[in-house]
């Protein structure tokens, strides 16, 4: 549609329906022009929601000088949402007619100076500065502010001595200018707020904002005022100060502080525990962990009562780790005979800490707990490990819950003595199978001879399971009994066990005989007979090739796939051969891939037999052969 012919579009802008005028606010958007903009300033206005945005974006999209000049009335509308609009709308474009905004900034309506003095504070271009100078003393106290604010965003130096001239203005003004000047660049605003701090000290308000701008400011020269104000008897205030002194030191700089101001700095943060939230309790938590004593544990334990370990993760954490940094081991033994919760992170801490004390004092009481509590106990008690505790965890798998006896089963792997695996081989029958699985790895763990002749016994279990378990121990001690228990267990009578035992095989590429592979690629269960038609492919057995193309017929989907893809690993004429056929006229799944196995040759001339496939009617079919080609030519495809 023509931008010169707006009849359709006029017809649309009447229409009743709301889905066509937003139609036709998209289709003046393409046409462009005053007349196009004439017709957006309708729509601008329309009951519609949809329609009233879509006609923004319209005007957003054709920006231009004319655009400008056609929404600067609308500031002075007398619909609110209209000036609203307006005002979104210059703010994306008025850069396009910045000098059209910088002649309104003397507009005669007040909400028309302020609104171009924010406008222009978004748009943010430094040949604003002087107008906005200008705004500062204008009038109309909204007007100043909007000024005030821009030239914040601005960050222009030029405007630090005008700002500082309405500190003493409306008390809404003069938080701006302080705000603002924490984005200013010059060398004199730490000391002008300085000097603000002081003279406003009997006003607590005013003394916080001027606190937070010196925090994002950062500038060391605010410690001394800061101490003094951590002297004052305002809370709020002495609150404000401590925030400001954790933004620009840190734990190192506090830590290195006098003796005097350091306590006073201890006390400060002990008493703002209960009032810091967020970010600023846990760098309270931080420094404390650095700089507290012992007044400071009993505080920040007191807080631990308030929070729910399970829910607020991130607070119990500062908590805990607090309390590690402390290193207040007679208060943490304490808590293990009070309440769980307690009983808990004394625990957690020392278990943390570590050493023969902690693990002595945390044993001495375990057997006093249930639950929760005594499985942070044996956890605690399996990270501080050692041969002192080996009668302790001895006693440990024995009990009815199954995290206490993973945990004792754990700690007895990192202490590893041999005696104790008749003990826990017990356990690779447990009904839990973590704790099973815990066996197995403390056993494998320990290691030695012992634990070599364990498995292999346990290889002729009655129960399968146990049997699997022995393979995995092997397996993860790398014995050399490996390769013997599992050419013995590839017999085996259950098909769970000989699955993995010949996947043992086929992973670790340990010897297997032509016979008992070929009695695996006949087995009735499909499990076994793909990871030994795998073996085939990968070790490349001639003479066992004829299974391969048997397989690729098989019913069963998965099995004919490792066919597929052990058939490519031959690599060979007659491997190439029916890998094409099979992508020529085969299921598509299986021609998928083939087309894979062929991209994995280093044989450069398939590429163009795969070209045919790229507009195969299968997508994934055509996307395999894409990545075939790409592959075979290196990836340059």
């Amino acid at each position: 549609m023509k931008f010169t012919d707006m009849t359709g579009i006029d017809g649309m802008i009447s229409s009743e329906d709301p889905s066509r005028r937003r139609k036709a606010a998209t289709l003046l958007a393409e046409a462009g022009g005053d007349a196009a903009l004439d017709r957006l300033e309708l729509l601008l206005r329309d009951e519609n929601s949809g329609v009233r945005d879509a006609a923004q974006s319209a005007v957003v999209l054709l920006g231009s000088r004319a655009a400008v000049e056609k929404m600067l009335p609308l500031l002075s509308d007398e619909d609110p949402s209209v000036r609203n609009t307006a005002i979104d709308i210059l703010r994306k474009i008025g850069i396009d007619g910045v000098d059209l905004l910088h002649a309104h900034a003397k507009d005669a309506d007040d909400n028309v100076r302020m609104f171009i003095l924010d406008i222009l504070g978004t748009i943010g271009i430094h040949e604003s500065v002087d107008i906005l100078i200008e705004g500062l003393y204008d009038v109309n106290p909204n007007v100043r502010n909007a000024a005030v604010i821009s030239l914040g965003e601005l960050g222009d130096p030029r405007a630090f001595d005008h700002l500082k001239q309405l500190i003493n203005d409306e008390e809404w003004i003069r938080f701006s200018v302080i705000e603002s000047l924490a984005r200013i660049p010059h060398e004199q605003a730490v000391d002008f707020l300085l000097d603000e701090l002081k003279r406003w000290s009997n006003d607590g308000i005013t003394v916080c904002a001027i606190l937070e701008t010196l925090a994002a400011i950062g500038s060391r020269e605010a410690v001394r005022p800061l101490m003094d104000i951590l002297e004052g008897s305002d809370q709020y205030v002495r609150f404000a100060a401590v925030r400001t002194l954790l933004a620009i030191m840190s734990g190192d700089d506090i830590a290195a502080l006098d003796p005097e101001s350091l306590q006073l700095v201890r006390n400060v943060l002990e008493s703002y525990l209960s009032e810091a939230e967020g970010d600023h309790l846990y760098r309270v938590l931080e420094v404390l962990g650095r700089i507290g004593d012992e007044e400071s544990s009993m505080r920040i334990v007191g807080l631990s009562g308030g929070v729910e370990p399970d829910i607020e993760t991130d607070k119990w954490g500062a908590i805990r780790s607090a309390l590690e940094s402390l290193g207040n081991v007679g208060l943490m033994v304490s808590l293990l005979d009070a309440d769980e919760k307690s009983a808990i992170l004394g625990a957690e801490v020392l278990g943390s800490i570590g050493g023969e004390r902690e693990a002595r004092e945390i044993a001495a009481r375990i057997s006093t707990r249930n639950g929760y509590g005594k499985r942070v106990m044996a956890d605690a008690l399996a990270r501080i490990g050692g041969k002192g505790l080996r009668q302790t965890m001895l006693r440990l798998i024995g009990d009815e819950d199954g995290h206490v006896v993973g945990s004792a089963l754990k700690a007895l792997g990192e202490i590893g003595c041999p005696d104790d695996i008749g003990e826990i081989r017990k356990f690779l029958q447990h009904p839990y199978p973590d704790v099973r699985s815990s066996a197995l790895e403390t056993i494998a763990r320990i290691g030695s001879e012992k634990a070599e002749e364990c498995f292999t016994e346990l290889a002729g279990d009655a129960d399968p399971n146990v049997r699997i378990m022995a393979l995995e121990g092997l397996l993860r001690m790398r014995s050399s009994r490996l390769g013997h228990v599992s050419s013995y267990l590839l017999k085996d009578p259950s098909w769970e066990v000989r699955t993995a035992a010949v996947k043992i095989i086929r992973d670790t590429g340990l010897p297997l005989e032509d016979d008992l592979l070929v009695a695996l690629l006949n087995d009735e269960r499909d499990e076994i007979r793909r990871p030994a038609i795998d073996i085939v492919g990968m070790r490349r057995v001639q003479n066992l090739r004829s299974f391969l193309v048997d397989a690729i017929g098989s019913e069963e989907m998965w099995t004919a796939f490792h066919a597929v893809e052990a058939l490519g690993r031959f690599r060979d004429d007659d491997a190439k051969t029916r890998l094409l056929s099979i992508l020529e006229r085969g299921p598509d799944f299986l021609r998928i891939s083939a087309a894979k196995a062929l991209g994995e040759w280093e044989d450069e001339a398939l590429a163009a037999e795969l070209e045919v496939y790229l507009d195969d009617e299968n997508i994934d079919v055509a996307r395999a052969a894409a990545e075939a080609i790409d592959s075979l030519h290196g990836g340059a495809f």
